[in-house]
């Protein structure tokens, strides 16, 4: 185990026992992530997940914050999150239909209440007025460079909100490069939030918004990779 799961209830435990059951069984069809060994799933994608709610719980005063997770994938960070933090509002974004539809199946089968999961594309669903500037949180996990995350993401967070987004140690360069997007996309970042699992460092990236986001942003797919 680690730390950001030891901390969970019993019963929070027994929901992460049917989450990674139902993920190992899923994934023999579907292919819904590399990773499908009972262990690594626990420290690969629920300890790692929940790196973010240690992270907000550190850094945020309100009792229920909005979050919207890109990218999401097979849900993660999403799910560990809504089960880990019940009354935090929490919001799925993918474009892929076979994992949008195991996250459903999944809160269902767990009946999380906290959970809404959108199928689409942040960078398209970033211009619609329901969701931009709306969140205080935006996480990105294993999403992409920290330019393409930042203009993929901050579009969703409100003034004084952060995205999140999940990153090997070694950043220096690729922090330095993001740097100018980052300042254009009204964000600037913050103290680099750092964690190990099974003695390999992590760290989490945050990205505060400090002015509104150009309207232009974010650009098509295309644009942004360019």
């Amino acid at each position: 185990m680690h730390p950001f799961v030891d901390n969970l209830s019993d019963e929070q435990k027994g929901k992460l026992r049917i989450f990674c059951e139902l993920l190992q069984r899923e994934n023999a069809v579907h292919n819904l992530t590399a990773i499908n060994e009972s262990g690594q799933i626990w420290l690969r994608h629920f300890a790692d997940s929940l790196a973010a709610a240690e992270y907000i719980e550190n850094h945020v005063k309100a009792v229920s914050p909005a979050i919207i997770d890109i990218g999401s994938g097979a849900g993660f960070p999403c799910l560990p999150v809504a089960i880990a933090k019940p009354y935090w509002r929490i919001t799925s974004v993918d474009s892929t239909g076979k994992k949008i539809n195991f996250q459903r199946m999944i809160v269902r089968q767990l009946g999380l209440q906290n959970v809404e999961i959108i199928n689409g594309r942040a960078e398209e669903l970033a211009h619609k007025p329901s969701l931009r500037e709306k969140f205080d949180f935006a996480a990105a996990r294993a999403f992409a460079n920290l330019a393409i995350t930042a203009e993929a993401g901050l579009g969703f967070v409100r003034l004084g909100g952060e995205l999140l987004a999940w990153k090997s140690s070694n950043i220096a360069a690729e922090l330095a490069e993001a740097q100018n997007i980052i300042g254009e996309l009204g964000g600037r970042t913050l103290e680099i939030f750092n964690y190990s699992l099974a003695e390999r460092n992590f760290v989490i990236v945050p990205i505060q918004k400090i002015a509104a986001t150009p309207k232009k942003y974010p650009r098509a797919w295309g644009k942004i990779k360019r």
